[in-house]
């Protein structure tokens, strides 16, 4: 039996001065224009966001957000127990963060402790845990570095929510992610009891394969090595505002067999459902029938007679075998498979 998943990403709805053309914020017909498309493609099982329903940390672009996203549930008639929604970089207010690190005194001798204790405290999580909680009506812990999971028994896999802004703040130069290692490898081999041979997809903003370097790098490898998942890891990400695969072939790049006993990861990017200020407004859709996932890249074509939506790729992945079959377009990033090696 076949699942659908829909993946869509990085709204970025603003408070009424932020207003920019760029970004659908009052137009209602783009948001029917989207429902229906889906509909003529077929049913949603799942629905998974990635995080950045807003710009800044504003209550009221989250009330925006909220009925977006509420509309496409409603409409696509999507079981809310089936629907992860993930954290962003831009989900909290940043110049409230700032203004509590002001009040440290300069001199103070723990200052970077208690800056740490400001970008991993409860109130950075407070307008998106409020915000997860009107839509999906049930109270997560967000700030957890697995803070929501869906087991589905039928097609034996794990969907798992995941925090990758720990660390995120208010002064956070690159905006590349991080997630609480010890607490996530622990949480994860704890839902694995029973369940090793069940894929593990893992829903999180940031992608840890095009961005990570330095402490961001080995702490994914120390997640990739340190759990006890048999099947391949699949990442949906968002983020970077483009779509696209990035397949980890680990055991290709001349290690010994002892170095290359874990199995590839998987990574896919969804675009900007509704922000152009990068690239066009685009979605991901993944047909998954046991381990094989057909995924299809959708992008709003801004035609000048009227505006339509198009499928742009379309491949398939077996993750027992790392192939791939190549169907329809190649896959977008910079036009080109990429094989890389953590």
């Amino acid at each position: 039996m076949s699942i659908n998943i829909l993946h869509i990403s990085d709204l970025h709805f603003r408070a009424p001065s932020e207003h920019d053309k760029n970004i659908y914020y009052s137009d209602s017909n783009f948001c029917a224009e989207f429902v229906d498309y889906i509909k003529k493609i077929g049913k949603v099982d799942y629905l998974i966001f990635t995080g950045d329903a807003i710009n800044q940390g504003y209550v009221k672009a989250f009330k925006d957000a909220k009925l977006f996203l509420e509309k496409i549930i409603n409409e696509l008639k999507i079981d809310k127990k089936h629907v992860i929604l993930c954290m962003g970089n831009h989900d909290f207010d940043r110049h409230e963060l700032e203004l509590e690190a002001k009040e440290i005194p300069s001199t103070a001798t723990d200052k970077q402790e208690r800056l740490n204790n400001i970008h991993t405290s409860d109130n950075k999580y407070k307008y998106f845990k409020n915000f997860v909680s009107d839509i999906l009506g049930k109270k997560l812990n967000v700030k957890d570095a697995i803070y929501d999971c869906i087991i589905d028994d039928d097609n034996k896999f794990l969907l798992l929510g995941v925090n990758s802004c720990y660390l995120e703040s208010f002064d956070t130069p690159s905006h590349k992610g991080m997630i609480d290692k010890d607490q996530f490898i622990y949480k994860l081999n704890e839902l694995l009891n029973g369940k090793l041979d069940y894929s593990v997809f893992l829903a999180m903003h940031h992608n840890p394969a095009v961005e990570a370097s330095g402490d961001e790098v080995r702490t994914w490898k120390d997640i990739l090595n340190c759990n006890k998942a048999k099947n391949p890891i699949v990442v949906f990400s968002g983020h970077i505002h483009y779509i696209g695969t990035e397949i980890d072939v680990d055991g290709k790049d001349g290690k010994s067999e002892a170095e290359t006993t874990r199995r590839g990861t998987y990574y896919f990017s969804a675009g900007s459902l509704l922000n152009t200020e990068y690239k066009s407004r685009s979605f991901n859709l993944y047909e998954i029938e046991g381990k094989t996932i057909t995924y299809h890249f959708h992008t709003h074509i801004n035609s000048e007679e009227k505006p339509y939506w198009e499928e742009t790729n379309k491949n398939t992945i077996n993750l027992n075998d790392n192939e791939i079959n190549t169907i329809i377009g190649n896959t977008i990033n910079n036009n080109k498979l990429r094989f890389f090696f953590i």
